[in-house]
């Protein structure tokens, strides 16, 4: 009997979160090896080297860098019967010392703009919805995506202002593989980590 809902496993979300805190930390390139001895790589996200991402998920001039976090938590696919579609997200995101400052999720329906994947800070609230507009697939991860804003509000410090937000760094959080037992209606949780930059106007950025 098939279960409606499945997990994959998340030791390697948990070794992917150890290596960043690592870099976060020493500033630099940290290189490990998980159980099965392949090194795993991590690199510091630092403002400088997402702004060298550009080429590939350009944000428009006139915006800077406003802060970077890591998500953990899982992408949520439901199957329509032919094929698994992103439903959901539910994700934790941590700031450079590895507290956690907020969470991802989808709004249950799109905004005016189009808007549905959400982002949200704890203290002070603030919260910013975004569309895609840009990705770039990966391989063995879930896209890199550029997103523009459609709804900011709260504290503009943190996500109230933000105008465009990409996913970099990816690892996991892909759909099951082909073959996979499953029917219409069956729930896939994939255990995920991504870097998620935040973007403002120049302007706001330069008052603060």
């Amino acid at each position: 009997m098939m279960e409606c809902s499945k997990v994959a496993p998340l030791s390697g979300v948990y070794l992917l979160v150890t290596v960043y805190m690592l870099c976060l930390g020493c500033g630099s390139m940290c290189r490990v090896c998980n159980a099965s001895g392949t090194p795993v790589t991590g690199v510091m996200p630092t403002a400088s080297l997402v702004e060298s991402i550009d080429s590939l998920l350009e944000v428009p001039g006139g915006n800077k860098v406003q802060q970077l976090v890591l998500a953990v938590g899982h992408q949520i696919y439901n199957c329509n019967g032919s094929a698994w579609v992103v439903a959901n997200a539910s994700a934790i995101l941590y700031n450079f010392r590895g507290q956690p400052v907020g969470h991802h999720y989808f709004l249950n329906e799109a905004d005016s703009a189009g808007g549905q994947p959400t982002w949200k800070t704890y203290n002070p609230i603030s919260q910013v919805t975004g569309r895609s507009v840009a990705r770039l697939p990966q391989t063995d991860a879930v896209d890199w995506v550029l997103l523009k804003a459609t709804t900011a509000k709260g504290n503009g410090k943190l996500f109230g202002s933000t105008t465009f937000i990409q996913r970099l760094y990816t690892q996991h959080g892909l759909p099951p593989p082909n073959g996979f037992n499953s029917q219409k209606g069956d729930v896939y949780e994939s255990p995920y980590a991504a870097i998620y930059t935040f973007w403002e106007a120049q302007e706001v950025y330069q008052h603060h």
